[in-house]
């Protein structure tokens, strides 16, 4: 325990001891540090993170990746060149971060668990860009047909500096659904289009196909 002496001439220091941190307010702060390092992830700062941060690892072209938490229940994308995963900001179970120079894709695995939750996926989907990707809105969400034809929808996504692509694909005869949000500068919409909706469109869902 640290502590401090104070005295006036012709007196006795006295010892006074620094009062330790409440534990409240060290939960309170840890709490706070846990929040600020989820939005650091989940918001306009991906393309800010830097790469030893981030741990990106290089994938070949044509590679496959797989998000959910089993074979039977999982969706699988394919990637194309120049695309990277960043490691220490994936869950294989429940979602993955790629990156493609200034743009990037979050790939993620939503369990429906209510009756009807087929018929909102397209609402969960705004529930979820409202919180995660703020000042970002969707247009008119259009059919979007994946690799192996399974059927779902697609927007495109614009704000203040940055533009993108959302589309969400319910598995077939199965509670999930894979929901994908890909973002980058506005000045990067070309690449979004060219390299970022085949990623997209390369949905496909291996226990459909058993």
């Amino acid at each position: 325990m640290r502590s401090c002496r104070t005295a006036t001439p012709g007196t006795t220091p006295v010892a006074r001891s620094t009062p330790p941190a409440a534990p409240g307010a060290l939960l309170r702060l840890r709490w706070l540090l846990a929040v600020l390092a989820i939005i650091v992830v989940l918001t306009a700062g991906w393309p800010l993170i830097s790469t030893t941060v981030a741990g990106l690892r290089p994938l070949i072209a044509g590679a496959t990746v797989t998000v959910g938490p089993s074979a039977t229940s999982s969706g699988r994308i394919t990637v194309g060149p120049g695309w990277s995963v960043l490691t220490s900001s994936s869950n294989p179970h429940e979602y993955y971060l790629f990156g493609r120079g200034p743009v990037r894709l979050l790939v993620r695995y939503v369990r429906l668990t209510r009756a009807g939750d087929r018929r909102r996926l397209w609402e969960g989907m705004r529930q979820m860009l409202r919180v995660s990707y703020p000042g970002l809105t969707p247009g008119r969400p259009r059919p979007i047909i994946v690799a192996d034809g399974s059927r779902g929808l697609l927007a495109h996504l614009s704000g203040p500096g940055r533009s993108g692509k959302a589309a969400v694909v319910a598995a077939p005869d199965a509670p999930f659904a894979i929901e994908m949000v890909m973002v980058g500068p506005s000045s990067s919409s070309a690449v979004l289009i060219a390299v970022g909706l085949p990623v997209l469109r390369s949905l496909r869902f291996p226990a459909a196909a058993r």
